[in-house]
């Protein structure tokens, strides 16, 4: 049966490069240095924010790339700005929302010259598509705004001691069979949520890898009841990026508690997953009343000492529906939400965590218990969630997309990869109440659609079996119970009141 919620229904691509210049003076004033710090605490150690001073060229005509601009060391024409940046914050223009073309650039030194590090470039979300140099040679392509990539960079590539050059297009056209699509009414207005900035909408981190890397954290508590016991289970993925095999131990913790979760032999420029089950006979439940988290992070560590850390923070509850009924630690709830967008009037989606912060202030100054959003949220809002007791609603932005796109099995294929990639990316947080495959699809959904929903439910339900799978339908006067949505367990209803 389902559980039903009824709300208020309250974008870009990349091309990249890194040359090294060290004959050329560096375009940034810090002289290419990074910051030791990051946006948010979960995560491995080694990370470096790509911060300070970029430089921005606007491409409308989309001639940067045949006039060389992936490999210019001047700077004329080149305007700085700082990273996180979304050229069109503050152009409600059509041409503005239907996207256009713009270059980032940004020098850097490694922090470490060491021959043994390898270094991943990471960027939380860059709005649309991606296609990436390094020192020249092309290192890889990436489509999708609002959940991270990372990009390995082969050392032969580098400028140990000089410095490299990052070189970022984004190009923030998007069509009709991307998320959310490109969509205008009979007049040519802009149609959608919400608008398409364009840009490296979140922070860029540069990685710092000593051999051993945790390709995969997934640390998943599960309740039978709120009175039993929980069980725990880690489950990790090293990976190793050498040229010879490492013996590895893997340390966790479960609150001030000390773990072994395992020790393993990872071969060379290869994988090896580990498990480990804890029995927690009384755990402290984690509720929007009383948000308690464990500490799980991880070690590994090796000959020589430590290789990497995981700092992971995680809450025990269940969250089912029995009965028809939404239950959060074997209760049923009574929500009172809000829809948020992560953005301002005058940096769009390119915002700091202090706006982050002062968006759930006001969440909870409504006294709101709830989050909905149309796509992944920042992963520092998630973790403030996690603290602050607050639920999200996850969805990812299958937005209207019309049935005649649905039926291409290749843009299915890409919306189902949408949903493996949020799962992954955001399943360890407390907060998050369930994953929804989409927002107003047909409401009557057909063959395509209803293959999209299933597909995409039996994804979610693989990579994480604790949550419920939704969808927010539109309240379409007339249209009966559909049978199509018999793979989800909650069906949420935007009823445009007054509108």
């Amino acid at each position: 049966m389902f559980a039903l919620i009824r709300s208020a229904a309250l974008v870009a691509a990349v091309l990249l490069a890194i040359v090294p210049t060290a004959a050329a003076a560096p375009a940034a004033p810090d002289g290419g240095r990074l910051s030791a710090r990051t946006l948010s605490a979960d995560g491995p150690s080694g990370r470096y924010l790509v911060d300070g001073t970029w430089l921005r060229r606007l491409d409308p005509a989309s001639a940067g790339e045949r006039a060389g601009w992936q490999r210019e060391t001047a700077m004329a024409g080149w305007d700085r700005v700082s990273v996180p940046d979304a050229w069109n914050a503050t152009d409600e223009s059509l041409a503005s929302y239907l996207g256009s073309v713009a270059w980032y650039r940004r020098d850097l030194r490694l922090p470490s010259r060491g021959s043994g590090e390898t270094w991943i470039l990471r960027f939380e979300s860059v709005n649309y598509r991606a296609r990436i140099w390094i020192n020249g040679r092309e290192l890889g392509t990436h489509t999708g705004a609002y959940l991270p990539f990372e990009l390995h960079i082969p050392a032969r590539w580098l400028s140990r001691g000089g410095v490299n050059r990052l070189v970022v297009r984004v190009d923030s056209r998007r069509t009709t069979s991307d998320f959310p699509p490109a969509k205008t009414d009979v007049q040519g207005r802009p149609l959608g949520g919400w608008w398409n900035y364009g840009g490296i909408l979140r922070e860029v981190y540069l990685r710092e890898v000593r051999d051993i890397d945790f390709e995969t954290v997934d640390v998943r508590p599960e309740l039978a009841c709120a009175s039993c016991a929980a069980t725990v289970r880690w489950n990790v993925v090293l990976r190793n990026h050498g040229d010879r095999a490492r013996a590895v131990s893997v340390i966790g913790r479960w609150g001030a508690r000390r773990l072994r979760i395992g020790a393993v032999t990872v071969p060379a420029r290869a994988a090896v997953a580990l498990t480990h089950t804890l029995r927690v006979a009384h755990p402290r439940l984690w509720s929007p009343a009383e948000p308690r988290l464990y500490d799980a992070s991880l070690t590994a560590a090796g000959a020589g000492g430590v290789l990497q850390r995981f700092t992971r923070r995680v809450g025990v509850r269940s969250v089912k529906v029995v009965g028809g009924r939404l239950l959060l630690n074997g209760r049923r709830v009574n929500l009172r939400g809000v829809g948020l967008q992560e953005d301002s009037r005058t940096r769009g989606f390119a915002i700091g965590n202090a706006t982050r912060d002062r968006l759930l202030d006001r969440v909870q100054e409504l006294g709101a218990t709830l989050i909905r959003a149309h796509y992944p949220l920042h992963p520092h809002t998630l973790e403030e969630a996690d603290r602050r007791g607050l639920l999200v609603w996850s969805e990812i932005p299958v937005y209207q997309v019309d049935a005649e796109e649905l039926a291409r099995p290749a843009v299915r294929a890409a919306a189902v990869a949408v949903m493996r990639s949020s799962v992954l990316t955001n399943r360890d947080h407390p907060s998050v109440l369930l994953w929804a495959v989409g927002n107003e699809l047909s409401a009557r959904p057909g063959p395509a659609q209803a293959a999209y929903i299933a597909s995409a439910a039996a994804t979610a339900r693989k990579l994480d079996p604790t949550r419920p799978v939704g969808i927010a339908v539109g309240a379409i006067p007339g249209v009966s119970c559909q049978s199509d949505y018999a793979p989800l367990d909650v069906i949420g209803v935007n009823d445009y009141f007054g509108w």
